[in-house]
C-alpha cells in the first residue's frame, strides 16, 4: 500500500551505539529512529536524508546522555555534515528524531532553523522508551512557526524493527 499523494522527503536524525531500552543499555547496530524511517520509505515510496553531525556523538549511552544534557542546557545547536540545498518542490517532510531528554536532539533543530517553512507540512515521528513525544512539538512549532506541524507518532524503541501496522495507522490518519 502506498501513501504517497504528492512528493514528501523523509529527514531523520537516529543514533546506533548504545541505547537505552526497557530499563538497561543495549547495543544497536542501527538506531530505532532510522529503522522507522525505513519503514515509512516503504510504505511511502519517499526519498529519505539522514542528519548527521560534524562531530559524531559519542556511542556509549553514559557520554552520549550527558552530552545531550549539555548541549540542551547550552541551547547548542551542533553542525550538520549535510542538509538538502532545499526543500522546495516537497509537499511535506517527515521528521524523525530520537527523544532526548524530553525532546528532539538539538541536531534536529539546527535542521529546522535552516528553512523557511511555509506551505509545508512536517509529519513528526519519534522513538522513545516511555515519554512518548514528550515537549518535542512544542519545540519544533517554536522553530518552524509557519510550518503546519501534522499530529506526530511515537513509536516505543524496542518496537522500532515491527511497527509497520502503527507506522502504516498512523499515514492514513495524516495523509487522509
Amino acid at each position: 500500500m502506498s501513501f504517497a499523494k504528492e512528493k514528501n522527503l523523509i529527514v531523520y536524525f537516529s543514533h546506533a551505539g548504545e541505547n537505552y531500552s526497557g530499563g538497561k543499555t543495549i547495543y544497536l547496530s542501527v538506531g530505532n529512529t532510522k529503522r522507522v524511517a525505513e519503514i515509512l520509505k516503504e510504505q511511502t515510496g519517499c526519498q529519505t536524508w539522514e542528519l548527521e553531525t560534524v562531530t559524531p556523538y559519542p556511542a556509549g549511552y553514559q557520554a552520549l546522555s550527558a552530552l545531550a544534557q549539555k548541549e540542551q542546557r547550552n541551547a547548542s545547536r551542533p553542525r550538520l555534515s549535510a542538509c538538502p540545498q532545499s526543500l522546495e518542490g516537497y509537499g511535506g517532510i517527515f521528521l524523525g528524531y530520537p527523544i532526548w531528554w524530553g525532546t528532539v536532539p538539538m541536531a534536529v533543530l539546527t535542521f529546522l532553523e535552516k528553512y523557511n517553512w511555509q506551505h509545508l507540512r512536517l509529519y513528526p515521528f519519534c522513538t522513545h522508551e516511555g515519554s512518548g513525544l514528550g515537549r518535542s512539538l512544542k519545540d519544533i512549532t517554536a522553530a518552524c512557526r509557519q510550518a503546519e506541524i501534522m499530529s506526530g507518532l511515537a513509536v516505543r524503541g524496542a518496537e522500532a524493527m515491527s511497527a509497520q501496522a502503527e507506522v502504516r495507522n498512523w499515514l492514513s490518519k495524516v495523509l487522509a
